[in-house]
Order: structure tokens, then C-alpha cells, then sequence
């Protein structure tokens, strides 16, 4: 696949639903995508049901995390679950050979420290919600990378 730059930043899918239905290759759970953020810059904050994980290839920086909190009503004819998230993030520190776990609807931002190198990573997120029916794209999007510039 070809790099492409996105609301999280410049991407290249290594690994997709879309890809595997291509290849007929059969037990997709995950989409394995390689990312890099320009030296100085961040990726787009997000948030997306499944959980993520991120391996630091180069580079170094820190993620935001902002945690969720489901809360359940009782009510059964709503179709969104209700959430809160922190007001304020956790912040963690990571560099080339670490990985970085973030949770199911976890907000997040990954940013890189350096002002001379790219940070680089591959991110593995889990798409068990698609795959229970809930739709292939089920990310939101509250800020894109710097990078990113829309016709808005």
C-alpha cells in the first residue's frame, strides 16, 4: 500500500479489513498499519472501540491518554453506550523498542519530542467490534495532525 498522510498523520496500511477481503484471506481481527510523525509534530487525537497496541521502531516521545468510563442506564432501546473521559490526560513515555498499550475507546495522542527525527512505529489494533457488526470505521476523529490540511 501506498503512504498516505490522514487526520492521524502519514500512515501506510500494511494490514486491513479491506486488504484481507482482496486477498480472501480468511480471520482478520486486526489492522496492521505503520505510522510516521515528523520531527516536533503529534498524530491526530482519537479514540476507537478496539484496543491498540503501538511498537516504537524509531524515535521517542509520549502518548496522551485520556481514560474512558462506560456508564450503563439500563435503558435498552439506546444505541450508543454512554462515555466519560478524563479531563485530563496520563501522559507516557516511550523510544525506538518499546510498545504501548491503549485501552478499548481510549482517547490518544502520540507525539513525538525530538525536533530532528521522525518517530516511527507499527500500530496493531483489534477490530473484534467490526467484526461483531458494529462497522469498519469506527473511529472519532477530535483533532487531526498537524500535517493534515482539509478543504474546510
Amino acid at each position: 500500500m501506498p503512504w498516505e498522510l490522514s487526520p492521524q498523520g502519514l500512515l501506510k496500511h500494511m494490514l486491513n479489513e479491506q486488504m484481507a477481503e482482496e486477498l480472501d484471506y480468511p480471520g482478520m481481527g486486526a489492522d496492521i498499519y505503520q505510522q510516521v510523525i515528523p520531527p516536533g509534530s503529534k498524530s491526530g487525537r482519537h479514540r476507537h472501540r478496539g484496543e491498540e497496541i503501538v511498537i516504537v521502531l524509531e524515535g521517542e516521545g509520549y502518548d496522551h491518554h485520556w481514560d474512558a468510563q462506560l456508564t450503563v442506564t439500563g435503558e435498552q432501546d439506546r444505541e450508543e453506550p454512554e462515555w466519560e473521559f478524563d479531563d485530563e490526560p496520563s501522559k507516557f513515555e516511550w523510544e525506538a523498542g518499546d510498545a504501548v498499550y491503549v485501552p478499548v475507546n481510549t482517547i490518544h495522542q502520540h507525539h513525538n519530542t525530538s525536533e530532528e527525527d521522525p518517530a516511527r512505529f507499527i500500530s496493531v489494533q483489534a477490530r473484534a467490534f467490526t467484526n461483531l457488526g458494529f462497522g469498519y470505521e469506527d473511529l472519532e476523529q477530535f483533532e487531526a495532525a498537524p500535517e493534515y490540511e482539509t478543504d474546510e
